[in-house]
């Protein structure tokens, strides 16, 4: 499912502020719901990973908590895989607030851990995570 549109369908694409603004505002409707009732089932039973976003984007905030507030039942697992915050006056302050951040944001029973590093040291882990588990 291509959220924010697909390329091979020029009208799918949320591109501009204003489609941008509608979008968000479609995401919240009850009668024409944005989400297939597929994608609304898969959030809300599997655990999720999100990679290549900025926790501290404001864009994704919005988004993320536009979602999973519509969603009555969520997952009880996200994980969220994200380089360390470089832009700030204190490195471990700022990871600390974002994990507070995202691990209440759902509520208390949703975890959202938050993997701080590189793409490829995760997905490192994860396979040998993986083989050592089968």
């Amino acid at each position: 499912y291509h959220l924010h549109g697909y390329l091979e369908i020029p009208e799918s694409m949320v591109m501009t502020e204003n489609v941008y603004l509608d979008f968000m505002i479609r995401l919240h409707e009850k009668e024409s719901p944005i989400l297939p009732p597929q994608i609304t089932i898969a959030l809300a039973t599997n655990a999720l990973l999100f990679v290549g976003y900025s926790l501290a984007d404001w864009d994704f905030r919005v988004l993320f908590r536009s979602i999973f507030t519509s969603i009555s039942s969520m997952t009880n697992l996200i994980l969220a895989v994200q380089l360390p915050p470089t832009d700030v006056k204190s490195q471990g302050d700022a990871i600390k607030y974002l994990g507070k951040y995202f691990g209440s944001v759902l509520g208390k029973d949703i975890r959202v851990r938050v993997y701080w590093g590189e793409i490829t040291e995760f997905a490192k882990e994860l396979r040998q995570h993986w083989e050592a588990t089968r």
